[in-house]
C-alpha cells in the first residue's frame, strides 16, 4: 500500500484527490482474525480482554491513518475516503459491522468508546457506516456521541428502498447528526420532500446528463 501511495501522490497534485485507503479495526477485524463465532463467544467469557483488544486495535488504527495522512498531505490539503465526501482536514469513514450483531449493551460497553468516541475525537471530521437493519439497535448510542458528525445508513443487501426508511433518516437527522444515504433517482423527489434539507447528502445514478441536470433542479 505504501507504494501504491507513493506512485500517486507523484501524479496527483493539482489533477486528482487521493483518498484514504479502507483500515479496517474493533470488531471486524477481530473476527476477521479468530471467527465471528469465537469471538462472540469471547465476548461472553471474556469480555474485558476483547475490549482490551479493541482499545489496541483503535491505537493501531490511528497510527495508521497518521502514516496514510502523512503521505498524501504533502500533496493535497484534507482528504477523501470510500464514502463519497471531502474533507479539509483528518476524515474516515467509522464502521464495525460485526457490532450489529450485538446488543446495544454490549456496543456500548465493549466497542462505543474505542470504535466511535475516541477515533471520532481524533478526527477533524467522521462519518459511521451503519450497515442494515440489524444494526439500526445502536443508532441512539451513535447520535449521542457529539463528537460524530454523521451517520451512512444502508439498509443492505435485499432491504427495502431508501423512500422505507424516511423514520429513520429523520432521527438521524432530528439529532443533529449529517446523513449521507444512496438511493434510485426516481426517489429524490420523494426524499426531498419528506426529509430536511440541512446535513442531507443524497448520492444517486442517473442514465443521461439531462436526467442528471433534471434532478438538480428539485429543491
Amino acid at each position: 500500500m505504501d507504494e501504491q501511495l507513493n506512485s500517486l501522490c507523484k501524479i496527483a497534485r493539482d489533477r486528482f484527490l487521493i483518498g484514504i485507503p479502507d483500515i479496517h479495526y474493533g470488531g471486524d477485524s477481530l473476527a476477521a482474525a479468530f471467527g465471528t463465532r469465537n469471538l462472540v463467544k469471547s465476548i461472553y467469557l471474556e469480555p474485558e480482554i476483547v475490549k482490551s483488544l479493541v482499545k489496541k486495535l483503535a491505537d493501531l488504527c490511528i497510527q495508521v491513518f497518521d502514516h496514510y495522512y502523512g503521505k498524501i498531505s504533502r500533496i493535497q490539503r484534507g482528504c477523501i475516503t470510500w464514502i463519497p465526501a471531502y474533507s479539509k482536514g483528518k476524515y474516515f469513514a467509522l464502521q464495525d459491522d460485526f457490532t450489529g450483531l450485538l446488543s446495544p449493551r454490549l456496543f456500548e460497553e465493549l466497542f462505543l468508546e474505542d470504535d466511535v468516541v475516541r477515533l471520532s475525537k481524533y478526527l477533524d471530521n467522521s462519518i459511521f457506516h451503519l450497515d442494515g437493519p440489524m444494526a439500526l439497535g445502536n443508532l441512539d448510542a451513535l447520535l449521542k456521541v457529539e463528537p460524530l458528525d454523521g451517520i451512512q445508513w444502508v439498509p443492505g443487501a435485499g432491504a427495502e428502498p431508501m423512500s422505507k426508511w424516511v423514520d429513520v433518516c429523520n432521527k438521524v437527522l432530528s439529532a443533529g447528526k449529517c446523513l449521507q444515504i444512496s438511493c434510485s433517482p426516481e426517489e429524490v423527489r420523494f426524499l426531498l420532500s419528506k426529509l430536511r434539507h440541512e446535513g442531507l447528502f443524497i448520492s444517486t445514478s442517473c442514465g443521461s446528463e439531462k436526467e442528471a441536470r433534471s434532478l438538480l433542479k428539485l429543491r
